[in-house]
């Protein structure tokens, strides 16, 4: 069972559910992007994915007030593709649904896994490299600006 915090806006309706523990992954084919919980029971079709996936890692969805848009922090934990930084950060980009994207490797030279969270030293936005922000720092909707950005916890 994964949580998480749902955001709504009192005055344009605007929707959005941060979970915890959410990983992504790349086919084998490298042509489609999923996001899944982690924590809990994943299905079985995903856990197969996963672990036949050239590249996985963990999403974490922040927000730029600069920009105006939410952010995904792709952090890579595996990456066994053969793609360099530069083409992994590509084909997210091309493949994700989301506009504004910051592709990270986390991993050494020896493919260990050095951290899975953002920090101040790696949370900066992509387009205008300013810092981001959790969407519980915000008092007003990312939306539309105007209203009261309410917060509940959830279970899924």
């Amino acid at each position: 069972m994964g949580t998480g915090i749902r955001y709504s806006c009192n005055s344009c309706n605007w929707d959005y559910w941060d979970l915890d523990d959410i990983i992504f992954y790349i086919d084998d084919k490298l042509d489609y992007i999923d996001e899944c919980i982690a924590s809990g029971i994943l299905h079985e079709e995903n856990k197969i994915a996963v672990k036949k996936s050239p590249i996985t890692g963990r999403l974490i969805s922040r927000y730029c007030k600069h920009c105006n848009k939410l952010v995904k922090f792709y952090i890579i934990n595996k990456n066994k593709s053969g793609l360099d930084l530069k083409e992994t950060r590509s084909l997210i980009n091309e493949l994700s649904t989301n506009k504004l994207n910051k592709v990270i490797f986390a991993l050494n030279e020896k493919r260990e896994i050095l951290f899975d969270k953002i920090n101040s030293t790696n949370n900066q936005c992509p387009r205008c490299n300013n810092k981001t922000l959790e969407l519980s720092q915000l008092k007003f909707c990312p939306n539309c600006n105007k209203g009261i950005l309410n917060s509940e916890l959830i279970q899924i």
